[in-house]
């Protein structure tokens, strides 16, 4: 009766475009992100950037956006 209703007033067929919407996209994050950090650039500047956010010499964001740089400036 539930499913009956749902797929009459169209809100099944709303819910699953907006759960494929969903899926679209955190499989393209998840995809850059497992890419990112398995990029041997990031890897070996990695170490060095956290280490200065650590000892307060770079903060986390310029840090980020030297990490996504050296990323896509390969691209």
């Amino acid at each position: 009766k539930y499913f009956l209703h749902t797929e009459e007033n169209g809100y099944f067929d709303v819910r699953r475009s907006e759960q494929n919407h969903y899926w679209l996209a955190e499989t393209i994050d998840n995809s850059l992100k497992s890419a990112f950090y398995q990029d041997k650039l990031v890897i070996e500047k990695m170490d060095e950037l956290q280490n200065e956010v650590t000892l307060g010499h770079l903060s986390p964001f310029t840090a980020a956006q030297q990490l996504l740089a050296l990323y896509f400036s390969k691209r």
